[in-house]
């Protein structure tokens, strides 16, 4: 297999090119041999932009993480910095890094750089650099970052795989129905005119209901993305905004799937931001913007407000029932034992592995639901279908 590699040499150089191997772990070992620091090496391909101009999550992590080798390896920051914009492809990439290295260049700390990309480096993203510079660990806390990116990344496209097979089920029953209801139904309208008889009933229901969705689908479809739109920009203090969220953690199933996914996001990012050294109240700050839920993230409001005030974290997010237990338990368990940013982390482990298990058990349920929901559809039109066949049969009579 053919594997695309970055690397880079005593001097500093960048070195890119293609080696066949068996393994990603064969190139590694192949560019050590020649005295070379590997940053990457994946199956040849280009690694593809989003459509909007932004920096996709995962590229985001990549870049996270050669940054760090980079810096590990004994190169300064704006040497760093400078190696991978010259190895960036042209286009919204390069002209991020060209603008972060000007900026370090010019005398700014990467992390205010990085702060005036807000749109591609999150508050937290920041902080924990911030604290890196701070304490002269900016390479482990970019891996940390990065592990963490990764991670994140590989959750969202499980969600995503896990949900493609019932998505392309409906998707494909849908286009069947929809074609046998506004093609082959009403072809039987004119042997039915001719022969002065109206349709069945049924029929005459299906060609009405496919009439009603060809005239006001369009506009159905067009009023439900522009709701989608307006709602996704609100704030999350919108009234509107904040009962979907509440809404949406009291669904069966898919509340408790979101909560854990919540959950194991907002552990990590505290207990990653923690183990940097950044404060407590400055880190669940930081934390709660991380947060996609207006409901979790007040609840993490109240938390925070509770802790300047003096009080454990543990006791305040015992007084937060949209959020697991657990957490407070454990919580409890880190700040007696003083090691509260480790117990974070594995908390968001097993949040992690539960909100998977529980992904898997809900596809699993949903899949047969589909089938089965669509099933009885495509008998209803088949059912109408057969008696319109019949009264054919028997106006030939």
């Amino acid at each position: 297999m053919i594997y695309s590699y970055r690397a880079v040499d005593r001097a500093g150089a960048l070195v890119t090119g293609e080696k066949d191997a068996e393994s990603e772990a064969a190139v590694v070992d192949w560019l050590k041999s020649r005295d070379l620091v590997p940053l990457r090496a994946v199956p040849a391909k280009s690694p593809r932009l989003s459509l909007s101009g932004g920096l996709p999550a995962a590229r985001r992590a990549v870049l996270t993480r050669e940054l760090a080798v980079l810096l590990e390896a004994g190169l300064q920051l704006d040497q760093a910095l400078s190696l991978l914009h010259r190895s960036a492809a042209k286009g919204f990439e390069a002209t991020l890094l060209a603008g972060i290295l000007a900026k370090v260049q010019g005398g700014a700390a990467f992390s205010e750089a990085l702060r005036a990309e807000e749109k591609i480096f999150p508050p937290d993203y920041v902080a924990m650099v911030r604290a890196g510079e701070a304490s002269g660990t900016l390479a482990p806390v970019l891996e940390r970052l990065a592990d963490q990116l990764e991670r994140a990344h590989k959750l969202r496209v499980k969600v995503q795989g896990q949900l493609i097979y019932p998505a392309v089920l409906t998707l494909a029953a849908v286009g069947s129905v929809a074609i046998l209801m506004t093609v082959v139904v009403p072809a039987f309208a004119p042997l039915f005119a001719e022969a002065g008889r109206e349709l069945p009933p049924i029929t005459r229901a299906m060609i009405a209901f496919a009439d009603a969705t060809r005239l006001g689908g369009p506009w159905l479809a067009a009023l439900l993305l522009a709701a989608g739109l307006w709602i996704g920009r609100l704030g999350r203090a919108h009234p509107v905004r904040r009962a979907l969220d509440k809404l949406l953690l009291t669904l069966p199933v898919l509340g408790s799937l979101r909560t854990r996914i919540e959950a194991a996001r907002f552990c990590r990012t505290l207990g990653t931001l923690l183990s940097n050294g950044v404060a407590l109240v400055q880190a669940l700050t930081l934390s709660r913007a991380a947060l996609g839920n207006g409901v979790l993230s007040d609840g993490i409001g109240r938390v925070t407000d509770g802790v300047r005030r003096g009080l454990p974290v543990h006791r305040c997010l015992r007084g937060e029932p949209a959020w697991p237990p657990l957490m407070a338990e454990l919580c409890q368990v880190g700040e007696e034992t003083g090691r509260l940013s480790g117990m974070l982390l594995k908390l968001a482990d097993m949040f992690d592995e539960e909100a998977a298990q529980r992904l898997e058990r809900f596809v699993s349920l949903l899949t047969p639901l589909i089938t089965l929901g669509l099933g009885l559809m495509v008998a209803g039109v088949l059912a109408g279908l057969l008696q319109t066949i019949l009264s054919v049969n028997e106006l030939a009579m």
